[in-house]
């Protein structure tokens, strides 16, 4: 039973607003604060602990905690993501980067203000929707409808895990296509070769440090001088600075170990290694680091835009992982060496394929196809001077009026067994060459020994069937000879 009661305040009185006492679902007592009109108050206790007892009993199912949290302001909802993700929000369980936390903040202010959002339960899908088609209608790009959907998304992800809501209202939100229209291509050989000869010595150590390692240019410049390992040798990569937020230890040539150790002469192990600049208050960071290579890229007659894409940075992670591959590096090498979590992003994505080695595999491909029609063709032939009836023709009146055998055109000899009825492999093995008919007088040289018979060295010369007399020409041997007699 409900109770109501005031308590005192520091000054001994009794204060003006009731307070009341209940059992909730789980039969705890549950205390509250009620108004200044006993009747209300007492009133509203009994009402709520009505509904709990339905509960206890059975009788309806316990209210969720999105129904609780349903009139829970959206903004306190966001503060609370916001301080989890810098927090804990990354990938295995580190926090946010200053980048990703700040536009994290500015997409879900956007939704707020764009959707007129009070409360979680006020975003439709149908509202998701039209703000976006308003916002590509304006000229953005997909990729940038995409970043934004996925802040919303990643909040109701999170509201769902916190119990703040029952369902993600984006579930049915369609992805967007959001493949670059030009993507970075990997520069040939060629083309890296100009871009290290025409470089200035500085900036050409960088770009033998992103050939050498398939760093990312971020990565790049989060190198220090503490991270080089002339023993490896090696260079460090934390986990903070990582894509994939785990520390790697790429290995490099020493050649490239020796340039970069002239750069930590005079320097702290804190210092930057490479010294690659960064943009200032712009938000694209690697701006300035992109018109650098631009100009080197132009300098050297690289084309910065082709019908295969353009030319930026990442193209040379895109030339280190072809030069990987094409080395000969197994799938487990490629993958570790670029940092790839699938197979079909380092196959697919990355790597790409040399028209040289396609025309050489198409070439090679034809030569093999053309020895193998050389071979069967050099088999058959060598079966018909073995039985003896090289030349003799099989005719078509002929063949009918054999039960087992059926004309098959000019591409080689039906078995002389059904295909049911053929034997196997070990049956085949098992057949011996016939012993062939000695004439009733043995010819004999001029010393009274067994003459050897000729043998036709032009018939033998380049067959694939040896005098040792292999079971396919054992087989073969039988063949010709059913067909010679059938048709004698």
């Amino acid at each position: 039973m409900a109770s109501v009661f005031k308590r005192r305040g520091p000054d001994g009185k009794k204060r003006d607003v009731w307070e009341y006492c209940y059992r909730d679902a789980t039969g705890k007592r549950v205390w509250g604060v009620g108004w200044a009109d006993k009747t209300k108050t007492i009133n509203h206790a009994n009402e709520v602990e009505a509904e709990c007892r339905v509960v206890r009993r059975g009788e309806r199912a316990a209210p969720t905690a999105a129904l609780k949290n349903r009139n829970k302001p959206i903004a306190e909802i966001v503060a609370e993501y916001l301080k989890w993700g810098r927090v804990q929000g990354g990938r295995y369980g580190r926090p946010w980067d200053d980048q990703n936390s700040n536009l994290k903040e500015i997409y879900l202010e956007w939704w707020t203000t764009e959707l007129g959002l009070k409360l979680l339960a006020d975003i439709k899908l149908v509202n998701v929707e039209k703000a976006l088609q308003r916002l590509i209608a304006t000229g953005s790009k997909a990729k940038t409808a995409a970043n934004r959907v996925e802040a919303l998304r990643s909040l109701c992800l999170w509201s769902i895990r916190r119990g703040y809501l029952a369902e993600n209202p984006l579930a049915g939100l369609a992805k967007f296509d959001t493949r670059p229209q030009e993507p970075h291509r990997p520069l040939t050989d060629d083309e890296t070769a100009a871009l290290l000869r025409t470089a200035p010595p500085e900036r050409r150590l960088w770009y033998e440090a992103a050939l050498g390692t398939g760093f990312r240019l971020n990565e790049l410049r989060s190198l220090r001088c503490k991270d080089l390992d002339l023993f490896g040798p090696s260079l460090f990569l934390a986990a903070d600075y990582s894509k994939d937020r785990k520390e790697h230890r790429q290995p490099i040539t020493r050649e490239l170990a020796e340039k970069l150790k002239a750069l930590t002469a005079g320097r702290q192990s804190d210092d930057a290694l490479l010294g690659i600049p960064r943009g200032g208050a712009n938000r694209r960071c690697h701006r300035d680091a992109g018109a650098i290579i631009a100009a080197d890229y132009r300098a050297a007659n690289v084309a910065i835009k082709t019908p295969a894409g353009k030319a930026t940075w990442h193209s040379l992670r895109k030339a280190f992982v072809n030069a990987v591959v094409r080395c000969g590096s197994d799938l487990k090498t490629v993958m570790t060496l670029a940092r790839h979590s699938t197979a079909q992003l380092s196959m697919e994505v990355y790597a790409s394929a040399d028209p040289v080695r396609l025309r050489e595999a198409t070439e090679a491909a034809a030569q093999h196809v053309q020895a193998a029609i050389n071979r069967v063709g050099c088999c058959i032939d060598a079966a018909k001077k073995v039985a003896g009836g090289e030349g003799s023709i099989v005719t078509t009146s002929a063949a009918n009026s054999l039960p087992r055998l059926r004309m098959v055109g000019d591409t080689g000899l039906e078995p002389v067994q059904p295909i049911g009825e053929m034997p196997d492999r070990q049956d085949i093995s098992t057949l011996q060459a016939p012993t062939p008919k000695k004439d009733s007088q043995e010819k004999r040289d001029s010393a009274g020994h067994p003459a050897q018979e000729p043998t036709d060295s032009k018939a033998n010369a380049g067959c694939c069937i040896d005098a040792a007399w292999s079971p396919l020409a054992v087989h073969l041997r039988q063949h010709a000879l059913y067909l010679l007699e059938a048709t004698a």
